[in-house]
């Protein structure tokens, strides 16, 4: 067998995902089993012993099961989420990594080693995601400190087609969260943790220290983020123009930072190596040749530059494929790629086998494997070409040698760029086609100027104890250089250019296709095979979207926006009318991570109706990036105006763009909209100098026999003055105002609106403790069904006018099927789940 590490890799990873996929489709991954086994016995059987590859291959599957099952992510007796509840507890634990900082809070991972309740100190294991607001927390790696915090779950948001941060948490250990906003809450008990880390975490502060005191803030968070991997201080506009420029992956350290860094190492030491006295070279090369001394020369900045970076997960990972490269070639294997990162791999799933659903770890080592196999066949196109009389290498010019590199640079990040556009598509419902054009110029500007000259200077800086970063002028120019050069390309016409998410059976299609593509040898078959390929999955892709388009329904998604609202309308014409935005908290921008990538996923570039139903934060503040990002046909304000952040960037980016607006009261006439009647129905006139919540609009929607009521965030006073419009009040569905809040129940309202349907937009484990016990009594006193989107994630809302559906996020979770006499109910269960999300459209 070929590249035995290769197909050990290859079976070790099936069997990871195996293992996840049985969790849910059992008798699926029997069957799958049983066709494997056929498949290898009709090949092998011929030959009379299929039995030695059956048991590698089988061995090798099952211990990537079994290593996945050890690992797997659950609640244990000794989980800290086990502790979640409403009242403060005691905390003990350890902080497990170097602090976070940003620009309005410090990010803490505590191992939690005990909680303190009224039961006593309960020994418990897991880490704590701990936010800290307010303050900077005077403590760093190692420390053993105590806190007083409400334990929160690990949450995320659940919306159609949206990410899964809770799971992405819990693959990182994180058993729960908390947030500190005073003090006195957090001691520091004792310092820890091991010295010579301490010590290097201790130098990445003062680096980050150094960057932030001599450097402009664009090009100190831009260096923080390439040298320490700290990226809290990057703004939301750096981050954007590095995503359109297709470089985003230059803000994390990754394989790209180190391996150019090594690159860079290992080439100048042996240049000056070669340089030293020829005695000294004969006399060392009886023990180390050149080749093997620039390796190890190579290993100490490497691995020195992965602790400063805090040796984070992405890191480490990046650091174990060098390290194998290295080990290939200093054993002389470096002649083949493939196996050194087979090797790496392996090593890498064994030891952390939930890092093959990450983000980090798939992009990394796709991009690499795409690198890697379009080397190959280049190789075997050189080597064949060499065989039929073409010149040597030592017959051809330096000017054709030098070509033959450059051609073969940009191939190999062509093959990079296109190998990670269906993931990037996936995650971030992005196509960055200018990337194949920045990363050409981008990448070796940061790899082999930018970053070791910014790591020399600050070493340097530490080493003899400057105050301030040497060279700083030099450093801030070439980076802010850089940063002129990202906007550039990030200004390129169409740079920006949004697709929905492709479903994970067209993402494995896609790179069947690539694969396909890349190892196919002179075989037109197997290249007209996967084009092909390519069209089917393209035609699916688009089918899937057109599917969400208008069918004469009328449509409401109540997204999962946490403690704030946004419900996206899709009119039975096809027009369409957002209701607020959600939040925007620093770099957390509910418009651009819940509301924008819906609606991407869905197919939608135009919101004809952008509603804002008050200026308060967590209902207008995603509104900024959506009315920027979006082609708006017409704004509905109720004419309020803020003396906040998020409105004065909302109202610049209303008026850059020209975008219509219009000022809505109670007086103005309905308006219909493909058979659908809105109506508003408050305020008569906002008043500046009165309550926000109660000058909220309330706006009404009649299709057919069903009424909708948005509510905003009114109270009681409000509430009762819509008791003028009597029978017009009478809905089926209503969105509860204010979240449930006990200040928004008027009984008189409530009997008068009687819905059928209550939706609740609310934030799991808020810290309001929205929604109250009694505004639940109220609703389920009068008969109503109530949704909340804590619980239940977006709710989603389809009538023709005479039938009503209602559906959530939650009914679409497959859910794990037990080993047990109705084991087919339950993957027929989640088969229908799967169909039906994969079919019927994001929504």
């Amino acid at each position: 067998m070929e590249r035995p590490m290769a197909w050990a890799a290859i079976c070790c990873l099936s069997g990871l995902i195996l293992r996840e996929i049985f969790t849910y489709f059992p008798l699926t991954v029997f069957g799958f089993a049983i066709i494997v086994i056929v498949w290898i016995y009709v090949l092998h059987g011929r030959e009379g012993r299929p039995t030695g590859l059956f048991l590698l291959v089988a061995g090798l599957v099952l211990l990537g099961m079994i290593r996945f099952q050890v690992a797997a992510p659950t609640l244990l007796a000794d989980d800290p989420g086990r502790f979640v509840r409403p009242e403060p507890l005691r905390v003990i634990g350890v902080v497990d990594e170097p602090l976070q900082h940003g620009p309005e809070s410090t990010l803490v991972i505590l191992k939690v080693q005990s909680v303190l309740s009224e039961g006593g100190e309960h020994p418990v294991g897991g880490r704590l995601r701990l936010t800290v607001r307010d303050f900077v927390p005077d403590i760093e790696y190692g420390d053993l400190v105590s806190l007083e915090t409400r334990l929160r779950p690990v949450a995320g948001l659940r919306n159609p087609g949206g990410f899964d941060y809770a799971a992405a948490l819990q693959r990182d250990g994180i058993r729960a969260t908390a947030v500190l906003h005073r003090p006195e809450v957090l001691t520091r008990l004792a310092a820890g943790g091991f010295a010579p880390l301490r010590r290097i975490y201790a130098w990445r502060e003062q680096i980050r220290q150094r960057l932030d005191g001599s450097l402009s803030p664009v090009s100190s968070s831009i260096l923080q983020s390439m040298l320490i991997g700290e990226t809290g201080s990057l703004s939301p506009e750096v981050r954007e123009a590095f995503m359109i420029s297709g470089t985003t992956h230059l803000l994390s350290i990754s394989g790209s930072h180190l391996a150019m860094v090594s690159f860079v190492v290992f080439w100048l030491s042996g240049r000056i190596l070669k340089r030293m006295p020829v005695r000294w070279l004969l006399s060392s090369s009886r023990r180390l040749t050149v080749t093997r001394l620039s390796v190890l020369i190579t290993l100490v900045p490497v691995i020195f530059y992965t602790l400063l970076a805090g040796a984070q997960v992405a890191t480490v990972r990046s650091l174990v494929m060098i390290l194998v490269y290295l080990a290939a070639v200093w054993f002389q294997r470096a002649d083949d790629p493939l196996n050194a990162l087979a090797v790496a791999a392996l090593l890498l799933l064994l030891w952390q086998p939930q890092a093959v659903f990450s983000i980090s770890f798939q992009l990394s080592y796709i991009a690499v494997l795409a690198m890697v196999l379009k080397g190959e066949k280049q190789r075997l196109l050189r080597d064949n070409g060499s065989g039929t009389g073409e010149d040597t290498k030592d017959e051809r010019s330096q000017i054709g040698l030098l070509w033959e590199k450059v051609r073969a640079y940009l191939s190999m990040t062509f093959a990079a760029g296109v190998s990670t556009l269906p993931l990037t598509a996936y995650y971030f419902n992005q196509v960055a086609w200018v990337g194949f054009l920045s990363n050409l110029i981008i990448v070796p500007l940061v790899g082999m100027v930018i970053v070791p000259l910014g790591l020399a200077c600050s070493v340097g800086a530490i080493l003899f104890g400057s105050t301030s970063l040497p060279l700083a002028g030099l450093n801030d120019l070439l980076t802010r250089g850089l940063f002129s050069m990202i906007e550039w390309f990030a200004r390129f016409p169409a740079a920006e250019l949004h697709v929905p998410s492709p479903p994970v059976p067209v993402l494995m299609a896609v790179y069947l296709a690539g694969l396909l593509l890349l190892i196919v040898r002179g075989k037109q078959v197997r290249t007209w095979s996967a084009i092909g390929l390519c069209f089917l999955i393209l035609t699916v892709w688009i089918a899937r979207v057109w599917a969400s388009h208008p069918d004469g329904r009328l449509r409401v998604t109540f997204l999962d926006v946490g403690q704030g609202d946004a419900a996206w309308i899709e009119m039975p014409d096809g027009k369409t009318m957002l209701m607020d935005g959600g939040g925007a908290y620093g770099n957390f921008d509910l418009g651009r991570l819940a509301v924008a990538p819906y609606l991407w996923n869905t197919g939608r570039y135009r919101i004809d109706y952008l509603v804002a139903s008050h200026p308060q934060l967590d209902h207008m503040g995603g509104l900024g990036y959506l009315a920027k990002k979006f082609n708006i046909g017409e704004i509905w304000t109720n004419g309020l105006e803020k003396d906040a952040d998020f409105y004065r960037r909302f109202r610049e980016i209303v008026s850059a763009k020209a975008i219509p607006e219009k000022r809505i009261t109670s007086d103005d006439r309905p308006l219909n909209l493909g058979g659908v009647r809105i109506l508003p129905l408050h305020p008569e006139m906002a008043d500046p100098d009165g309550p926000d919540n109660d000058q909220c609009l309330v706006i009404r929607m009649e299709y057919g026999k069903e009424a909708i009521l948005f509510t905003g965030d009114i109270e009681r006073a409000a509430e009762r003055e819509l008791l003028r419009w009597g029978d017009l009040l009478k809905t089926t569905v209503l969105k509860v105002p204010h979240h449930g809040s006990r200040t928004s129940i008027d009984p008189d309202f409530l009997s008068r609106v009687a819905p059928a349907v209550a939706v609740i937009s609310v934030g799991a484990h808020n810290s309001y403790r929205h929604p109250s016990p009694e505004t639940l009594a109220a609703y389920e006193s009068k008969g109503a069904r109530i949704y909340r989107t804590d619980r239940d994630g977006a709710v989603i809302l389809e009538t023709d006018g005479i039938r009503r559906t209602m559906r959530t996020v939650a009914d679409g979770i497959v859910l794990a099927v037990p080993l047990r006499w109705d084991i087919t109910a339950g993957e027929a269960a989640n088969w229908r789940k799967i169909v039906h999300r994969y079919w019927s459209g994001p929504a």
